[in-house]
């Protein structure tokens, strides 16, 4: 006599004709589109980003330049940032060859893509 439940799913989720699950066969697809996609994904190239922050008034208040993801979040901007310029009266800039995890935060902060800082190519004996 054959069972009532060959042909349906046990209550973990086992089928018992083939032995595997539904959530088994979700999982491989989704990993086998991320394994089809990888590759496709920009190599070890770092995207880099200008962000400028001003005052009310539009003055100048600092210059990051960013370097890979920045996030939006409740505070401002998470960047690893690689230069920073401070700005009037006293105008300094600073490099972090390794970068510097931080949050820019100020009244206007704008952002736009900008090619790799040329000092940054300087930094690593190749």
């Amino acid at each position: 006599m054959v069972g009532v439940f060959q042909n349906e799913k046990l209550a973990s989720g086992l089928n018992r004709r083939t032995g595997f699950t539904s959530i088994t066969a979700v999982n491989l697809l989704r990993l086998t589109w991320l394994l089809l996609v990888l590759p496709l994904v920009g190599g070890c190239e770092s995207t880099y980003t200008e962000l400028r922050v001003t005052n009310p008034r539009g003055e100048l208040v600092s210059d990051w330049v960013a370097r890979g993801f920045i996030w939006h979040i409740e505070e401002g901007w998470r960047i690893t940032a690689v230069q920073r310029t401070d700005g009037p009266p006293y105008p300094k800039t600073t490099h972090y060859p390794d970068g510097w995890p931080t949050v820019v935060v100020g009244p206007y902060v704008h952002r736009w893509r900008c090619a790799k800082p040329a000092w940054l190519d300087d930094c690593y004996v190749k």
